[in-house]
């Protein structure tokens, strides 16, 4: 078998990586007998602007002649920027012959542009959290006062990741009533003996947080 043929035998690969990955990963199969012609099957080369026929790339270049291939078979994730300036990551599998010297490789590029900018999107709007001292609005002003503090209370707890009153570790319920409290929950006719039920413990014990909470503004 010839190099070039051993080349050859990879390009069913290469569909089947770019079938399985998507239309984000552009697959190149390069044969080095050319070095100025490459390419012998891309898949997805509208990422590049590349096609059959097109040459190396510099970043190819660097890693053929650094001679990484010698020591590992391929490289994963490195990041750089294609031609047209998408952020991308380049992963490289070295095809050698017998005596392990390189002939071929595939390389997969990720156009990773738009993950980086959800990336940023996301870190930007974790710097806008809760406001949990905000005062709360019922959603209908016909509510019970039942209704108005089990619509809070299911609001706090989301907040505080909780999904009942009853699985509130004991620490974490001086936090609820007091963004109850912030919400001004407590001022409605009736609510202690609900918010008692709600919280699974006593009605003294609300006041005994509402005082705690009272004492510690104060000081």
């Amino acid at each position: 078998m010839t190099n070039r043929e051993k080349v050859e035998s990879y390009i069913p690969m290469v569909k089947f990586i770019a079938a399985v990955c998507g239309p984000r990963f552009e697959v190149v199969l390069h044969c080095l007998d050319d070095l100025d012609h490459s390419i012998i099957a891309i898949e997805n080369g509208n990422i590049s602007g590349r096609k059959v026929g097109d040459g190396l790339r510099d970043y190819a270049l660097e890693s053929l002649y650094n001679k990484e291939y010698i020591q590992q078979d391929f490289i994963a994730n490195m990041h750089g920027h294609s031609d047209n300036g998408r952020l991308m990551r380049f992963s490289t599998f070295y095809i050698k012959d017998d005596r392990g010297r390189l002939v071929g490789f595939i390389g997969v590029n990720t156009d990773i542009t738009e993950l980086e900018n959800i990336r940023k999107f996301v870190e930007s709007e974790m710097f806008f959290q809760h406001d949990l001292s905000s005062h709360y609005v019922p959603t209908a002003a016909t509510l019970s006062a039942s209704e108005m503090f089990d619509e809070a209370m299911v609001d706090t707890l989301r907040i505080l990741g909780y999904t009942h009153g009853a699985s509130i570790k004991k620490e974490d319920r001086i936090r609820v009533i007091s963004i109850l409290n912030d919400r001004n929950m407590f001022s409605l006719k009736g609510v202690i003996p609900i918010a008692a039920k709600r919280l699974g413990i006593s009605e003294p014990s609300i006041y005994r947080y509402l005082n705690s909470i009272k004492n510690d503004q104060h000081k």
